[in-house]
């Protein structure tokens, strides 16, 4: 019987273990799919301002850029 109970006890521990894994997961595949999404609007948006000669929408884009890369760089250190 107190096996059983060490048995199920480690049981849950290494369920706990996982379930965490997989929330540290979750938020790591969703800082990612963010990020390519704002790299991607940024692109589009410096596209378009270049289409249109407006250097002030480049320079805005090009500092979400900025922004990003430190983000994706603190991210990469687990801050």
């Amino acid at each position: 019987m107190r096996a059983d109970i060490q048995n199920l006890s480690d049981e849950i521990q290494q369920a706990v273990g996982l379930l965490r894994r997989r929330l540290w997961l979750e938020g790591a595949i969703n800082t990612v799919i963010e990020a390519e999404q704002e790299l991607s609007d940024s692109v589009e948006m410096i596209e378009l301002a270049e289409m249109e000669d407006d250097s002030e929408m480049v320079e805005e884009a090009v500092a979400g850029l900025d922004r990003l890369a430190e983000r994706m760089r603190r991210a990469q250190q687990g801050q």
